[in-house]
């Protein structure tokens, strides 16, 4: 290879270098831009899953507290008071009141329903004016006390004045009355027994005779539905009291007692003890 001929070939390498060189440096702006631009792109997506999961943390911070007010309303006890009194400012009232003022003290949930307002007749023959659907066919709101606030609840307690040593008309018609539900003949009789059993029992009454057998007949009937239906009778409180509201002068403090039952009506030891009944020796163990 000549001279000339070299110098020709380096010039050509030469060239060759320089255009590479130009080649290079047009493509790496060109990188710099796309990798520039996968940066924004990347952060751009990050900031958007960075507001998601904050939005997400919000959402939940504002879910939890509705959440944990449900769950912390579905944990409280139901309680139904039932005045069987005509008057709504009555001695039974007053007592029913009191009553209701201790169980929402205690966390329960609380209902407090006249009967007057729920019962307009007497138990019938059912055989004879039960609907051809099953349910009962007298026309007055005993259906809806009795499915929707006695059946759900996990408590009731019975507010009545003594009439002639028993309960008044009102509150006996209301236990007359639960038959045309748990009866055979009504079609949901067996999910009726189910809500009938297993519940918390108390009674409140008022009198206008002080000597304590006025009240036995009544405590012993509420005794024997409590059994009946595998429920627990957890507490009676009775006040003397004749014109509207005088129990409040009763010496005894029924109205504290009543608000007390209210108060502890869920929490409240209950022992029935039959022969062979497994038991503590101590009728209070330690630590109760």
């Amino acid at each position: 290879m000549t001279e000339q001929q070299q110098q020709q070939r380096l010039q050509q390498q030469q060239n060759h270098h320089e255009h590479q060189q130009q080649q290079n440096h047009h493509q790496h702006p060109q990188q710099q831009n796309h990798h520039e631009h996968q940066q924004q792109q990347n952060h751009h997506e990050h900031q958007q899953q960075q507001n998601h999961h904050e939005h997400q943390q919000q959402q939940n911070h504002h879910e939890h507290p509705q959440q944990q007010n449900h769950h912390e309303h579905q944990q409280q006890p139901q309680l139904l008071v039932l005045v069987g009194s005509p008057r709504r400012d009555g001695n039974s009232a007053s007592l029913a009141d009191a009553v209701r003022r201790g169980a929402a003290e205690g966390g329960a949930q609380v209902k407090l329903r006249f009967l007057d307002d729920y019962i307009a007749g007497f138990l019938r023959d059912c055989r004879t004016c039960r609907l051809p659907n099953g349910e009962c066919g007298i026309e007055d709101r005993f259906r809806t006390l009795f499915l929707e606030d006695f059946l759900p609840a996990q408590g009731v307690v019975f507010c009545s004045p003594v009439y002639w040593y028993g309960l008044s008309a009102q509150t006996k018609a209301w236990f007359d009355r639960t038959f045309c539900y748990y009866a055979a003949s009504y079609p949901d009789s067996e999910q009726v027994i189910r809500g009938m059993t297993g519940k918390r029992i108390g009674l409140a009454l008022a009198s206008e005779e002080t000597y304590p057998g006025a009240s036995l007949g009544i405590v012993h009937q509420v005794q024997e539905y409590a059994r009946y239906t595998h429920s627990e009778f957890v507490g009676f409180v009775r006040g003397v009291g004749n014109r509207r509201g005088e129990v409040a002068r009763d010496p005894g403090f029924p109205a504290a007692d009543a608000e007390r039952l209210g108060r502890e009506f869920f929490a409240r030891r209950y022992t029935d003890y039959r022969l062979d009944t497994p038991r503590s020796g101590s009728a209070w163990p330690q630590g109760d």
